[in-house]
């Protein structure tokens, strides 16, 4: 069976210092101390004014010790002035107040990254990987690892947890049709693969697998239209012309057969 490999490739967004708050005006009321010094402070972050943003940032600090986010931002703003060892400081004490939040982490790692202490970098970005994914590439890596070593029950539960946390991702609908196809339920895996090529039309791998749970439950004509379809997209796809051929001897169409077969072993 053709499985598509996995590559994860992990992009976390520029950390955007975004405040709910941030659309009030100096001259509203319900606007703390700390929430003016916040927003004067990525104003000066915006015009690139670090060591101001600094400043601003440690009043806000100043007047609310416990805010988590005031602390990020100072250490954000330190990060970028290359001020590496106060930055990791600032987003230490950040954590310590919030634990959940995913850019802290990727800040310092980041920090930690440039003072070339990699092993505490990977650790930070693991940990900012999981906060925001929920366990997701874990699972979606569990999964492939399982699917190479035969444990299907395991990639199964492993996929459809993955498919919980990004249901618009093909990747886990496409490990869990490989795992229903080879634990035998076929009308299972044809409802994931064809999920998975819903997301994603115009992959090969997804509608030759898709026609292999055709042919193992001799829908012989709906193979050879994947088979096909995936041809297209693909003309070198060895397997589509090897298992269509098998699909045509299945309805006595010797010659389609005969041909495919014949392009089955040009494209080798």
């Amino acid at each position: 069976m053709a499985w598509i490999i996995l590559q994860v490739i992990l992009v976390f967004p520029i950390f955007v210092g975004a405040i709910g708050s941030c659309t009030m005006t100096d001259n509203d009321p319900e606007k703390t101390i700390e929430q003016s010094w916040i927003e004067r402070g990525l104003a000066h972050e915006a015009n690139s004014e670090f060591k101001l943003a600094v400043a601003s940032f440690s009043e806000a600090i100043s007047n609310s010790p416990e805010s988590p986010i005031a602390w990020k931002l100072r250490g954000t703003a330190y990060y970028r002035l290359n001020e590496f060892n106060q930055a990791v400081s600032d987003l230490d004490e950040a954590i310590s107040l919030d634990p959940t939040a995913p850019d802290a982490y990727l800040y310092r790692g980041n920090a930690y990254g440039e003072m070339d202490m990699y092993t505490k970098a990977i650790e930070d970005f693991d940990k900012a990987r999981n906060l925001r994914d929920g366990g997701y590439f874990d699972n979606l890596n569990q999964a492939y690892n399982s699917i190479i070593d035969k444990d299907f029950l395991e990639a199964l539960g492993r996929a459809t947890a993955a498919i919980n946390e990004r249901p618009r991702d093909p990747i886990p609908h496409t490990y869990k049709g490989i795992c229903l196809y080879e634990l035998g339920k076929f009308p299972e895996a044809l409802s994931a693969y064809s999920k998975a090529i819903s997301i994603d039309p115009d992959n090969a791998e997804l509608l030759f697998n898709r026609g292999l749970v055709h042919l193992a439950t001799r829908k012989f004509d709906m193979a050879i239209l994947d088979f096909t379809k995936a041809l297209a997209i693909d003309p070198t796809f060895k397997n589509s012309y090897e298992h269509r051929a098998q699909a045509y001897n299945e309805l006595g169409l010797n010659d389609k057969a005969a041909s495919d077969r014949k392009a089955s072993n040009t494209n080798k």
